[in-house]
């Protein structure tokens, strides 16, 4: 399994890390994604305390209406955010001027979302657009953006002004003609869609949607949840990020179905929420102690007859208790480790087969809210979904993981102690 990891997963897995789209996508959702959807979660969990509503002052659920703004400045407006985040990356990447590139994709992503009749009726649909509904239509406009800026460019066809005119004024005249072109483009092809299609409110947001909701619904199913899982942790078992990368494809979908559980929990509090693969789903209830759900690894490190071992674990152990866990990975090492590559793919699996159905069939509260991944093991399971069920699993999960990785530990475990019976007896 090493040698085709080597061979023939590892140049695939490097040329989708080294992609510049996905590399902006991630780098989009890390710098401006994520920090609107923790403040965004933050506040959501302000206004819906994981309490009994018995032990609340009256007085705080007067503040709840207040609270839920400034979810919807943040979370609310999550594909506003990721249009500006793509279009600027890329832009870096290409060395374009990015700060008016990213200006011109985000007013490319509104247009392309904005109804061709606005009225008072459609303004509450139309804001649902520049949330995470609207994510996967946002990159594309981004995408779109710059490739027509870099075409300009590589044309000559940007307005050149005399050089007395001062910098800032020429590079704001220089992207017109661009900028001019793509929001022409966006807006004609909108029409075009909606007289074709004989809806006239049709946006472009919309129809994107429209056509991925097959995927989206087959994104919440348990073979989709596996399958993410083990692209994820193939990808940790040659060196790579796994859930950088995975995410950078599949955060539209899994905030597409966050944003619907947010809804529901609003409109229906206290019924089963729609949806189970989010991105609490992995960060929360898989990862536990990191990626490969390592964390009962470390305590087998700290009690290992290895010297080497030891130390390992004694490095690992307060990241681990954050959910960092890259000591680990490659001070024992897993990656590419023919022994520890086992459990360090089958724990997050079963992980997520029996987290999958024990949310499926109701046993377990499905999440809810979104938190820093560094949120310590046991916290976060019932701040995720509100709900002690949200501990008790992974306090499970933590047992199948200590399973799965004791015996496959004590292999690896004899095999450095005769590495480091052979080296003393050399130095002797």
């Amino acid at each position: 399994m090493v040698n085709w990891l080597e061979l023939k997963f590892l140049p695939f897995a490097v040329k989708l890390a080294e992609n510049r789209y996905l590399q902006a996508v991630r780098d989009a959702f890390i710098g401006y994604g994520l920090p609107m959807i923790l403040l965004g979660s933050f506040f959501l969990l302000l206004a819906n305390p994981p309490l009994p509503a018995a032990w609340l002052p009256r007085q705080w659920f007067q503040l709840n209406t207040t609270l839920l703004v400034i979810f919807n400045a943040t979370f609310g407006l999550l594909s506003l955010w990721i249009a500006w985040g793509t279009a600027n990356a890329l832009a870096a990447y290409y060395r374009l001027d990015r700060e008016r590139i990213a200006l011109t994709a985000t007013a490319v992503f509104v247009a392309g979302s904005f109804p061709a009749r606005p009225v008072v009726a459609t303004v509450e649909n139309w804001l649902t657009e520049l949330g995470p509904q609207g994510l996967l239509f946002a990159v594309l406009c981004a995408i779109l953006t710059v490739e027509i800026f870099r075409w300009f460019q590589q044309k000559g066809w940007l307005l050149r002004l005399p050089k007395g005119v001062p910098a800032g004024i020429a590079r704001t005249l220089a992207i017109l003609l661009p900028a001019g072109f793509v929001l022409t483009l966006i807006w004609l092809s909108r029409l075009l869609l909606a007289v074709g299609l004989g809806q006239a409110d049709l946006t472009w947001s919309a129809a994107v949607r429209q056509l991925i909701t097959p995927l989206v619904r087959a994104s919440d199913t348990y073979w989709s949840a596996l399958l993410q899982i083990l692209v994820m942790m193939l990808l940790w078992s040659v060196g790579l990020h796994g859930m950088n990368l995975v995410s950078a494809i599949a955060y539209p979908l899994w905030a597409a179905n966050l944003s619907e559980n947010f809804s529901w929990s609003l409109a229906q509090p206290g019924t089963v929420l729609p949806h189970i693969v989010t991105e609490p789903f992995y960060h929360i209830f898989a990862h536990l102690g990191g990626s490969g759900a390592t964390m009962p690894l470390v305590i087998y490190l700290l009690k290992s007859k290895s010297k080497t071992l030891r130390q390992v674990g004694r490095v690992a152990l307060l990241p681990a208790l954050f959910n960092i866990n890259e000591p680990i990975t490659f001070g024992v090492p897993l990656a590419l480790n023919p022994v520890m590559i086992i459990p360090f793919i089958l724990a997050p699996a079963m992980i997520v087969t029996v987290n999958y159905w024990a949310m499926a069939w109701g046993w377990v509260a499905r999440p809810l809210y979104q938190l820093p991944f560094t949120v310590p093991v046991l916290f976060s399971g019932y701040l995720s979904n509100g709900h002690i069920s949200g501990t008790v699993l992974q306090a499970v999960d933590l047992l199948l993981a200590a399973l799965i990785y004791w015996p496959f530990f004590r292999l690896w475990e004899t095999k450095v102690l005769h590495t480091e019976a052979e080296q003393s007896d050399t130095l002797k």
